[in-house]
């Protein structure tokens, strides 16, 4: 049998799914050029405080009293952001999922559904689609990354980012390959 992406609703849920994704996109890049401003007004300030300083405070002691604000602005502030775009995210994918496999039994007119399936989350849609819909997960050139992903959002969730101790563990291999990611055995995770 054959799926018809329009009959299906396939194809609008696809062009949803699409959609919702570009406002998370947005409101990411909308933060983020949040912190760029406000890091400017900073500097700004920091700046007008030594020129208008009429005492012999050193400039290092004036723009150290802003270090809380420069540490908070360019660092604590933008990972609590993406660490929750990761949950967000990978949240996201996880429901899109569940609802492509009910698409897709409801098209392929299948007695299984989702919830027949044993596991959970993102690893039982990829189940589901492989015993149903006879996708090979493997041959998806981002399922490995989101199989990785997985972890570091258990690690955000479950333990505040902070990564395994061992050095060799799989979670810190893939945070040391991974660009935008940093974070050494032991210590939280910056994303």
């Amino acid at each position: 049998m054959t799926l018809d992406y329009f009959d299906s609703g396939l194809y609008f849920y696809c062009s949803e799914a699409k959609k919702r994704l570009n406002e998370i996109k947005d409101f990411h890049l909308i933060t983020e050029m949040s912190w760029k401003t406000q890091e400017e007004k900073l500097q700004l300030q920091i700046e007008d405080d030594i020129l208008s300083s009429t005492t012999n405070i050193r400039p290092y002691d004036i723009s150290g009293s802003y270090g809380r604000d420069i540490y908070l602005n360019q660092t604590r502030y933008p990972n609590f952001h993406r660490s929750a775009l990761v949950i967000t995210l990978y949240s996201f994918l996880e429901h899109q999922l569940n609802i492509l496999c009910e698409i897709i039994s409801d098209s392929l007119d299948s007695n299984i559904r989702l919830q027949d399936i044993s596991g959970k989350g993102v690893e039982k849609a990829w189940l589901f689609f492989a015993k149903i819909a006879f996708f090979e997960s493997e041959k998806i050139p981002t399922y490995a990354f989101v199989k990785e992903l997985a972890y570091l959002r258990n690690k955000i969730i479950h333990a505040g980012g902070v990564l395994p101790i061992k050095p060799n563990e799989r979670l810190n291999n893939f945070v040391t390959k991974t660009k935008g990611l940093q974070g050494s055995p032991g210590n939280s995770v910056i994303i």
